[in-house]
């Protein structure tokens, strides 16, 4: 249970997850008047997922991850389904949308809408906004990089009620730190080499867990507990870079 304790601690306090999670508490005390959409955006990998998910825990929000062969329906449906609340065959797209804009403005939870890039490309996102304005519940949507400029070239009603824009940043070297106590066990990375991985990936959260998983490994099989750069010398590292190919 301790191991647990720390590593929900830990999660915590990853920056992304610090931003995000502030980000949410702000939505949720807002005045009436202030907007409730918060957008959380940046590259793959950067640890926005992990940022939603623990939001999701902590503030008993709603959650869907969109994805790409998804219907209007389906979106509704899906959301819906996450509610528990059941679904009659005959339901129109307006009926279910305000039994989602009913549920979330009598339960006061927040809406997370993960991979929300896949319904702003499809031209879904205006039911976002029909979700917001039926509620004025907190939302969260969650993408790529491109999301802010999408939405403003595109849906600039939905822009103009963000609260809050929240860009992923890279994995700094505390980050790091944390990541390989929870990861790491009892072996000890030292800052050199955690610089060096985080380095190699670009700050990219998911890659950086997968180097120390990679290292781990290979001072396990060496009996090794404590690690630094001039132990892994020239190994490489996954960088997620398409393999050279051989002639």
């Amino acid at each position: 249970m301790k191991h647990k304790a720390r590593s929900v601690n830990n999660i915590a306090s990853l920056t992304n997850v610090t931003l995000t999670a502030a980000a949410m508490e702000a939505s949720i005390g807002r005045e009436a008047s202030v907007p409730g959409i918060t957008c959380l955006y940046g590259p793959s990998g950067w640890g926005k997922s992990q940022a939603a998910a623990y939001v999701r825990r902590e503030y008993e929000a709603y959650y869907i991850e969109a994805k790409s062969v998804w219907s209007r329906k389906t979106y509704l449906l899906s959301i819906l389904k996450d509610m528990g609340i059941p679904v009659l065959r005959q339901e129109t797209l307006p009926e279910l949308m305000e039994k989602v804009a009913e549920e979330l403005s009598l339960s006061g939870r927040p809406l997370i809408i993960d991979e929300v890039d896949y319904l702003v490309d499809k031209g879904f996102a205006p039911l976002i906004m029909d979700i917001y304005q039926s509620s004025h519940a907190s939302i969260m949507i969650v993408g790529e990089e491109r999301l802010p400029t999408k939405l403003l070239e595109k849906h600039e009603k939905i822009h103009n009620r963000v609260m809050h824009w929240i860009a992923a940043q890279p994995a700094s070297l505390d980050d790091c730190r944390k990541l390989a106590d929870l990861l790491a066990g009892s072996i000890d990375l030292s800052d050199d080499l955690l610089e060096h991985i985080s380095e190699a990936v670009h700050g990219c959260t998911r890659r950086i867990a997968v180097n120390i998983n990679k290292v781990r490994e290979a001072a396990e099989k060496e009996g090794i507990s404590k690690l630094d750069r001039d132990w892994w010398g020239k190994r490489e590292l996954y960088t997620g870079s398409t393999p050279s190919r051989r002639v």
